[in-house]
């Protein structure tokens, strides 16, 4: 899981995920982009299946 964000606009820009539930948590992230949804916003998100999602909300608190 590698996540992109702008830090003056503190915006996701870009994403990138591998592995078996890779495809499972891209959609939501490229969601996101298009939205331009604030990165604080993503990281109260409440996922449905939160075992797939755990590297989200890891990558989103690297970010800063």
């Amino acid at each position: 899981m590698a996540l992109v964000a702008d830090t003056d606009r503190v915006l996701l820009i870009g994403a990138t995920s591998a592995g078996p539930t890779g495809g499972e948590v891209l959609a939501g992230l490229a969601v996101a982009v298009h939205g331009q949804v604030p990165v604080d916003q993503l990281r109260q998100t409440i996922n449905a299946y939160p075992n797939f999602h755990r590297t989200v909300e890891d990558a989103l608190s690297d970010l800063g």
